[in-house]
C-alpha cells in the first residue's frame, strides 16, 4: 500500500499529464491505496478520456481524476497486496526467510 501511495505522491504517474490546479496527489494517493500501478494508468487513461470526449481543453482536475477512481476495480485484493508488501519490506531490510523454498504470495 506504501509504496504504491508514494508513487503517486512522487508524481510517478502523473509526470508528462496535464493537470489543473485542483489536483491533489495526496488525496489521490489515499484514494488509490489498493490500486496496482496498471490500475491507477488505467483510471488515468479513463480521466483523460473523458476529458477528450468532453471538449475539455484545460488539464484533467481532481473531480476528474476521482471519478474515474471510482469507476475502476482494483485487479488486486487486499490479501495480495499484503503479500506484495510483505515482500517488498523483506527486500528493503533484507530479511530473508524460507530460503530453500517455493515462494508463493498466498
Amino acid at each position: 500500500k506504501q509504496w504504491y501511495q508514494r508513487r503517486v505522491r512522487g508524481g510517478c504517474l502523473l509526470r508528462g499529464v496535464t493537470t489543473d490546479k485542483t489536483v491533489n496527489a495526496r488525496a489521490l494517493a489515499a484514494e488509490t491505496a489498493f490500486f496496482s500501478g496498471a490500475d491507477m494508468r488505467a483510471a488515468l487513461y479513463n480521466a483523460q478520456l473523458v476529458r477528450t470526449k468532453a471538449g475539455a481543453k484545460s488539464g484533467l482536475s481532481q473531480k476528474g481524476l476521482l471519478d474515474a477512481v471510482q469507476d475502476t476495480k482494483p485487479s488486486l485484493s487486499v490479501e495480495d497486496l499484503q503479500g506484495f508488501e510483505t515482500v517488498y519490506n523483506n527486500f528493503l531490510t533484507g530479511t530473508v526467510s524460507n530460503v530453500g523454498y517455493k515462494t508463493t504470495l498466498r
